[in-house]
């Protein structure tokens, strides 16, 4: 057994090797240290399993933290406090100096199961006094096995010495007694048989605790064989003690006179005891031994001149005395001398000194003694200079946190005259003052505060704390037991819901992270970009609300492209989260884009002029027709009068000539009446028959084509055959001309084959006559009488007031689109005119939808936000004066959004007029087929019954009617028909289609920009979603900084998640997640080996994964702790050297100077310190 210093101070390693250990060696082992102040003890059970026992699964009670105390209530209270490893439950038992302590009255005993197989133990003391101090033991037991903990109370447990300064006032003269009580016996011995022991107990008082001795016959006795000898503490009082001799299996020489001896450094006393085995136990005399009931006490005379020593001893009968200085024997006489004087049983012992001097200190021994024992007390006297008071404690030691939670306080309050030297401890180990640890000693208010500030704290700095105050007068220790966990306060540490998202952004967009975080407020945020803090600015504004993070980049650039941090911090705990923004630069395609917009700006206005260009070139060619169409009709009607004048002047002779001949054509008609009935009847049968062969042979070539002749104004009045054969030829042959320009675009083109007769359908007179009564026009001109007349009778003429520049044109537009007209004005030097606008001939008022802009050079009309009710034909008439100077008419389509799809047909079902006679420059919708009243679209004969039902009588020129009748002719006469063969049909068909397409009447499509037509529907063919490039198998070495694994999908910016060996793994500074457009990568970290297996990518639901290898590298070797330079030992006895390697692979060697030591002949051990 050795005690070896533990890393220097006043700690120390005890330990006990046993050499060849068997079963027999197991059982309780208990250390004792001891010194001048005191004793503590240590106890630990060894434990062997039975060869043949069945060995039980569990654990055995084994202590995994050291007792602690702890104090509440001012120190009323007090706490002993252990943690445990067992299983089963262990039974737990509290020992006081060996006595078992149960629970009741003011101790309280607890054991908590706080985690599965720990257990934490309490021992609770209420209303603390002297009396509880002493050694408390608990123990821990289950099946398989035993542990126990010790700790010891102590109360005042200091030593002083009196010290008296030769010279001065009587304050500094006065001595200071030491604190402690020299050993007295309480009561007789007494002698006890326990079956074949034979115990002799002495009760003694003594502080601190003494050392024993047992003599027998003036021999000591020693303890080991049959004699067992030991000193424990009662509970009648603190500083008691039972000093027991027992013998085993007495015998008749161990009888005689036994002599116990009590020795501390306050004094020493004897107690007598005579063992009479005839007679019993029967003490020689009847008397007391003598003991000392008090300290003794130094008294200074008033004068300074003499100096005494005063002891109190009880005893019987009157003890002789003897005095010693040192180990010598005091000389009396002189300027010493001792007298002793009685009172009450009582002695007072008196050693005076006479003119004492510096050379009178020293340690005073007395010794009283009688025929029952003896005893002695101790006491030193210092007349030399007054040492220099040592601190004082005041009050326990505080606890507690500071600055929110951030560190833990520790400080005492110490008395003292100068500044004392602090040192901490924690355990065994000296606190440093550097790092986490500060220790600081601040004086306030006459007191010395000595603090221990610990920050970044966790569980692990949980345990006792001790500080030591020395002074050169003295030193002063107190201990703090610190419980981390019950400091804390309670609250939830900061963590990420949503965490931070990687950005891609081009050149001036906005870009925002957004991160969601929960935990206990306040709840502290830092942003950072590429590990370099982020001050909120206009550029960079952060903002944080109900547990949600914003950082807002109002206009990204390509420095802020980098990697951005949220840093989240409480009281509890601290989080972050991580990601990449990236930002392209996209000037060049704004450039682009802006010079493709300028472009198809620049082709838009040319195609408007050219638009504007042809409209004007149409508005002249329509002025010219005008004039020549004016022309026109004052030369028919001149031609017209000649030949009505010249047919009179003939009517009337050739009345004259017939009146003549009338006689003689009657008698000749009559003849020849026979022979032309005769005639006309042959002609009439030739003709059938001509006929009847003609159609047969034409419908055996080809079926006749079927031409409507609508070249008749819709808004014509018909007139019957009689007033047609009146009319002239030559004025119906104007007529016709002018009905022919003006519906040239509205009639649609005759189709058929050439060379094959055309067949016209007429309808009855009756049907005729009421289709076309719609009023309005006659031949093309207005009504007599109409509106239309009497407006254009009072237009002024060109120069006589204001005219339109410009007309507008009809308007189709989506619902709710706003519609926009302008026309042009021109004044032509006279005032502006008031400009007014119709629809459906109410006049238009400026409100909150419309809009009127009047200028002198033009006018505006603006309906915000368009309805199907704003469709109608619109006017714009100028007024000057009372007088209309010009008109115009548009009509506005308004196209719902959802049928902006549909054909022009099923848009215009519900789009027609109130009125018949009211149509107007009406828009050219191409050959449409009409709709009856049901909806029903009409077949092709019944629109030519439509269309010939309206043909008014004498409308056609004569031209065209002298062209009528050679047709009719024609398809009566009969004509030769020449059979075709395959190669001229399909000529004739190809030549069909051409002129089918030249004579087709242009449709909305062609007519309006931008008119929606029907389109193929286009199905988006679904892109499967791939990899183009898969992760690939990786092999690395163990410890590698960093390793990336990437793969490249076929879509930018997919949703990415990570996983490895089927588990999600998340953004960490082990695992570094990036995303550039359509390449994802992965970097590991400080590669190790537990970072290999199988890697899986999933972007959008689509896997990829690869392998990722890690071999171990070769383990390095290296001395963490080397040996010592120099190493002191003991002769003959063990000696220990030691070192500590990095690996416990390493393989070790050791060398006495250059020769190599064998295993077998010396043992060494081999510890190894692992960080992680």
């Amino acid at each position: 057994m050795r005690v070896d210093p533990a890393g220097g101070g006043q700690t120390y390693n005890v330990i006990m090797e046993i050499v060849n250990v068997t079963q027999n060696d197991a059982g309780t082992y208990k250390v004792v240290a001891k010194n001048r102040l005191g004793e503590v003890s240590a106890s630990i059970n060894l434990n062997f399993s039975a060869g043949q026992q069945k060995q039980q699964n569990g654990v055995a009670p084994n202590f995994i933290t050291k007792p602690m105390t702890r104090q509440e209530n001012n120190g009323k209270k007090l706490f002993f406090e252990c943690q445990l490893a067992a299983d089963p439950a262990p039974n737990i038992t509290w020992f006081r100096d060996a006595t078992p302590i149960t629970a009741g009255g003011r101790f309280k005993i607890k054991a908590d199961c706080k985690e599965p197989k720990k257990y934490f133990l309490s021992l609770e003391i209420n209303d603390v006094n002297a009396q509880d101090a002493g050694n408390y033991k608990v123990t821990a037991k289950n099946d398989l096995g035993e542990s126990n903990a010790t700790i010891r109370l102590n109360f005042d447990n200091q030593e002083f010495d009196t010290e008296l300064e030769q010279g001065g006032d009587e304050d500094a003269k006065k001595p200071i007694l030491p604190d402690g009580k020299a050993p007295h016996f309480l009561s007789k011995p007494v002698i006890k048989q326990e079956k074949t022991q034979l115990l002799m107990t002495c009760s003694l008082e003594a502080k601190p605790t003494p050392q024993i001795r047992w003599y027998h016959e003036d021999k000591e006795i020693g303890a080991g064989g049959r004699i067992a000898i030991t000193l424990d503490r009662t509970a009648s009082g603190p500083d008691t003690y039972n000093a027991v001799l027992k013998i085993k299996d007495p015998k008749g020489e161990d009888g005689g006179s036994y002599k116990c001896t009590a020795a501390n450094d306050f004094g020493e006393s004897n107690a007598n005891i005579t063992l009479n085995f005839s007679g019993g136990d029967k003490p020689k005399g009847d008397g007391e031994a003598p003991q000392f009931t008090e300290k003794p006490k130094v008294i200074q005379d008033p004068s300074g001149k003499k100096l005494s020593i005063e002891c109190v001893c009880k005893a019987k009968p009157k003890p002789d005395l003897e005095w010693f200085k040192g180990t010598s024997v005091l000389k009396l006489g002189g300027r010493i001398s001792s007298n002793i004087t009685e009172k009450n049983g009582t002695y007072v012992i008196l050693l005076e000194i006479q003119n004492f001097t510096a050379e009178d200190g020293g340690q005073y021994k007395v010794t009283a003694k009688n025929a029952s024992g003896e005893s002695s007390a101790n006491i030193s006297l210092n007349l030399g200079k007054p040492k220099e008071e040592g601190p004082k404690l005041e009050g326990p030691p505080n606890i507690r946190l500071e600055e929110d939670g951030k560190f833990i306080m520790i400080d005492q309050a110490i008395k003292s005259p100068t500044k004392p030297d602090v040192k901490w401890m924690f355990g065994n180990s000296p606190v440093p003052a550097t790092g986490r640890f500060k220790t600081d000693v601040k004086e306030e208010g006459g007191l010395f505060y000595s603090s221990l500030k610990i920050g970044n704290f966790n569980d692990k700095d949980s345990g006792t704390y001790k500080m030591v105050a020395k002074t050169a007068g003295g030193e002063a220790s107190c201990t703090a037991a610190v419980n981390v966990s019950a400091l804390k306060p309670k609250g939830d540490a900061p963590v990420f819901t949503d965490k931070l998202m990687p950005k891609n952004a081009n050149t001036g967009e906005a870009v925002e992270f957004v991160a969601k975080v929960k935990g206990t407020e306040p709840i502290e945020v830092k942003w950072l970009k590429d590990k370099k803090p982020l001050a909120n600015s206009a550029s960079y504004k952060q903002s944080y609300e109900k547990g949600t993070c914003r950082l807002n980049i109002p206009k990204a650039s390509a420095n802020d492209g980098g990697e951005y941090t949220v840093e989240v911090k409480n009281k509890f705990g601290t989080g972050m989260s991580m990601a990449s923004l990236q930002v392209k630069d996209d000037t060049k395609d704004k450039q682009k884009k802006e010079e493709e917009e300028k472009k198809k700006k620049a082709e838009a206005d040319k195609k408007k002029k050219e638009e504007d260009d042809k409209k004007k070139a149409e508005e002249e060619k329509k002025k010219l027709e005008a004039q020549k169409k004016v022309r026109s009709d004052k030369k028919a009607a001149a031609d017209k009068k000649a030949a009505a004048d010249k047919a009179a002047a003939d009517k009337k002779a050739a009345a004259d000539k017939a009146a003549a001949d009338k006689k003689a054509a009657a008698d000749k008609a009559a003849a020849d009446k026979a022979a032309a009935d005769k005639a006309a009847a042959d002609k009439k049968a030739a003709a059938d028959k001509a006929a009847a062969d003609k159609k047969a042979a034409a419908d055996k070539a080809a079926p006749p084509s079927i031409v409507v002749d609508d070249a008749a104004d819709k808004k014509g009045k018909p007139t019957n055959d009689k007033d047609s054969a009146k009319k002239p030829a030559k004025d119906k042959k104007v007529n016709g001309e002018k009905e022919q320009d003006k519906s040239d675009k509205s009639k649609p083109k005759q189709r058929g084959y050439k060379k094959k007769p055309t067949t016209i359908l007429e309808g009855d007179d009756e049907e005729e006559e009421d289709e076309g009564d719609d009023g309005g026009e006659v031949n093309g001109g207005p009504a007599p009488g109409s509106a239309d007349d009497k407006s254009a009778k009072a237009a002024p003429k060109a120069g006589s007031g204001a005219i339109f520049t410009t007309k507008p044109d009809n308007v189709v537009v989506v619902e709710g689109d706003p519609v926009k007209v302008s026309i042009g004005i021109d004044c032509q030097g006279s005032a502006m005119p008031t400009v007014k606008f119709q629809r459906a001939g109410r006049e238009i008022r400026d409100d909150s939808r419309t809009a009127i802009n009047i200028s002198k050079s033009k006018a505006d009309l603006e309906i915000k936000k368009s309805r199907q009710t704003d469709e109608a034909k619109y006017s714009v008439i100028l007024e000057q004066d009372g007088h209309t100077t010009d008109t115009a008419t548009f009509s506005v389509f308004i196209k719902d959004q959802k049928d902006s799809s549909l054909d022009f047909r099923n848009l215009l079902k519900h789009r027609e007029q109130g009125k018949k006679g009211q149509e107007d420059e009406e828009v050219d919708w191409g050959s449409l087929k009409p709709v009856d009243k049901k909806g029903r679209r009409l077949s092709q004969i019944e629109v030519m019954k439509k269309n010939l039902k309206k043909v008014p009588e004498g409308s056609d020129s004569e031209e065209e009617k002298e062209k009528k009748i050679e047709q009719r002719r024609a398809s009566i006469e009969p004509t030769d028909v020449k059979a075709l063969n395959a190669d001229q049909l399909e000529a004739l068909e190809q030549q069909q289609r051409r002129s089918s397409m030249q004579q087709r009447r242009t449709s909305l499509a062609d007519c309006i920009p931008d008119w929606p037509t029907l389109q193929k529907a286009k199905k988006k063919k679904e892109e499967v979603e791939t990899f183009l490039e898969d992760l690939e198998d990786q092999k690395t070495l163990e410890g590698t900084k960093k390793i990336k694994m990437e793969c490249v999908f076929c879509k930018g910016n997919p949703k990415v998640k990570w996983f490895k060996n089927k588990m999600e793994i998340f953004h960490s500074h082990k695992h570094h997640f990036e995303l550039e457009d359509n390449k994802v990568i992965l970097t590991i970290n400080n590669v190790k080996l537990e970072d290999g297996g199988k890697y899986t990518c999933q972007c959008n639901k689509i896997s990829t994964s690869a392998w990722l290898y890690v071999e171990a590298k070769e383990p390095e070797y290296y001395f963490t702790q080397k040996l010592p330079d120099v190493h002191d030992c003991v002769k003959n006895k063990v000696c220990m050297l030691e070192c500590f390697v990095s690996d416990t692979r390493a393989r070790v060697k050791w060398y006495k100077g250059d020769e190599l030591l064998e295993v077998n002949i010396l043992q060494f051990y081999i510890k190894t310190i692992c960080l992680t």
